[in-house]
């Protein structure tokens, strides 16, 4: 069996032991201090009398040649980011079964499901949860809104406005489970409620002033209760109060945003000016990715009992994100929304 140990390591160990023998050390001892069998130290021995320092240098183990050749590796590596659609199947997920199925219709060799992983991650790949995309999203009107709405909004910011993005989510009463330590074998169990009628709606908006220098969070919490068009308009009436001045108020078409109660209250309010979201882009919208914050992050394992105990976790993370306007900052620069272009986050 092979000792283990890199070649140069196994080098030196056998230089030291001819360094230890020719000190007229016995063979035992030798093999004693370095770990090792005394026949290993005799055949050092006679390998150093017959070729000197060039017989005890180490050979690298070849191992088994692999079963696809590196520029096999790299055409699978290509085929894999052309996507499963593109290889003929009907979804868009890689699976261990289909890489296997790959392989043996383009190359003839047949790989292990178990053993394929390990194949991947060679080639750069790693398992990883995907993210869910409408498949009614037109990806070029998304384009078109950026170069032409949200140039509007660049323009609309030279008078002074602020910016305002809205949505709407529901925090229920089953929780976001992730893990937990548990025994070995022994899955653990979690009551929850799943009373679906019992959850607490939230409205959201992130407001950034006009010279950029400052970013508030607005939150309304309504339990028991879906979020309609009176609570939108409770909401802008909020906002009205609190944000002097013009504001640019960018949210998606909702059935709540254009109801005729909401839009009466724009018309008595020209200040406010609206941007529509693109259909299906909720990438966009940095409210969304304070939503999966609070769900999946903060407040993922909550197991409340009662909508009381829900709305007032999520009243605690709002006073804590107040705190911490880099994180209200950070949702930002996570969305597809370009930002940054007129925005700097000093």
């Amino acid at each position: 069996m092979r000792p283990q140990g890199s070649p140069a390591e196994l080098e030196q160990r056998r230089l030291r032991a001819i360094e230890l023998l020719q000190r007229d050390l016995p063979v035992h001892v030798v093999a004693g201090r370095l770990g090792v069998a005394r026949r290993s130290v005799r055949r050092w021995k006679r390998a150093h009398r017959r070729q000197g320092r060039a017989g005890l240098r180490a050979r690298p183990a070849s191992g088994r040649p692999p079963k696809l050749s590196l520029a096999q590796r790299h055409r699978l590596a290509r085929l894999v980011m052309a996507g499963p659609e593109a290889a003929g199947y009907r979804t868009g997920l890689w699976t261990c079964r289909r890489i296997v199925d790959l392989i043996r219709r383009q190359f003839k060799v047949v790989y292990h499901p178990d053993h394929v992983g390990r194949l991947l991650r060679a080639c750069g790949f790693s398992p990883q949860r995907p993210q869910p995309r409408a498949k009614e999203r037109d990806d070029r009107r998304v384009r078109d809104w950026v170069l032409r709405d949200w140039r509007r909004v660049k323009k609309l910011r030279r008078l002074g406005a602020h910016l305002i993005c809205l949505d709407e989510t529901g925090f229920l009463m089953m929780p976001v489970l992730r893990r937990t330590w548990a025994p070995c074998g022994l899955t653990p169990t979690l009551s929850v409620r799943t009373r679906s009628h019992e959850k607490v709606s939230g409205i959201g908006a992130l407001i950034v002033s006009p010279r950029r220098r400052q970013l508030t969070l607005a939150l309304a919490l309504h339990p028991r209760r879906n979020i309609r068009s009176p609570q939108v308009v409770r909401f802008l009436r909020h906002l009205g109060r609190h944000v002097r001045g013009p504001f640019i108020l960018v949210w998606d078409r909702g059935r709540s945003h254009k109801h005729e109660l909401v839009q009466s209250w724009l018309d008595a309010h020209p200040r406010c000016h609206i941007v529509w979201f693109p259909p299906y882009a909720p990438d966009l919208n940095p409210v969304e990715r304070l939503w999966s914050y609070l769900k999946y992050g903060r407040l993922a394992n909550l197991a409340p009992d009662t909508v009381d105990d829900i709305q007032s976790n999520v009243r605690r993370e709002r006073r804590r994100l107040t705190r911490h306007p880099q994180l209200l900052r950070s949702f930002f620069r996570h969305s597809a929304l370009p930002f940054r272009s007129m925005f700097m986050t000093g």
